[in-house]
């Protein structure tokens, strides 16, 4: 692991959120980290940390002291980082606190218009965001679209996933026994969003379906 700073790396494939260590600034929050005090992260694999870090919130900015850890378990080395913080105000009262990304904008860069004289050094990706992801192999904590990330759910085939959306509106609609016909409105639903979950799993199921045929080579 190299230094902080250095932004994420091109690569032929991408990189999974749940291969990922994550800070949550809600999680950090609930345990306390906003007194000023440091509170130590541990990521687990297999039942065995693998890395751990010290947060600490205060100024409004979250300080990220990495512990990086060798092949071998020991202690090697540990890197500093530092994330802005924010607020937002919430409808019905109250206030939100988000990480502000500090990766650079890719798809500026992309344009070829990422040259200093034009964005400056400091021109950053700005995302108000929840959780920022350290993938294997960089070098800072940043959100899931600077380091290219997708979710395991992803990965699947386009029929498997419009099955789990499926699955997903029974369940919303407080069905478990999926052998059932489709559930009735239940008690307090509006009635569009009745109607749009309805529209939306006929949908999913028709079209996933067909796709499962398709991929049988029972249907062209």
């Amino acid at each position: 692991m190299g230094g902080f700073g250095s932004g994420p790396q091109e690569r032929s494939e991408r990189q999974l959120v749940e291969d990922s260590l994550a800070i949550d600034i809600n999680w950090l929050l609930r345990v306390g980290a906003n007194d000023g005090s440091a509170i130590k992260v541990s990521w687990e694999r297999q039942g065995q940390d693998v890395d751990s870090a010290a947060c600490r919130l205060s100024g409004g900015k979250l300080g990220i002291l990495m512990f990086i850890t060798g092949s071998s378990g020991g202690q090697k080395s540990f890197e500093f980082q530092e994330v802005e913080i924010t607020t937002t105000h919430c409808n019905y009262g109250g206030e939100r606190r988000w990480l502000v990304c500090p990766g650079r904008v890719e798809e500026l860069e992309v344009q070829g218009i990422s040259e200093n004289r034009i964005l400056g050094d400091e021109f950053h990706c700005g995302r108000r965001i929840a959780k920022l992801f350290l993938p294997p192999g960089e070098t800072q904590f940043l959100c899931r679209y600077c380091h290219n990330l997708r979710y395991l759910s992803q990965r699947a085939s386009m029929d498997v996933r419009l099955a789990r959306k499926a699955i997903a509106i029974r369940k919303r609609l407080g069905q478990r026994d999926f052998g059932q016909p489709f559930p009735p409105r239940p008690k307090g639903m509006h009635y569009r969003t009745y109607e749009r979950l309805s529209a939306e799993y006929f949908a999913a199921s028709t079209v996933g379906t067909y796709l499962t045929l398709q991929n049988l080579g029972i249907v062209v």
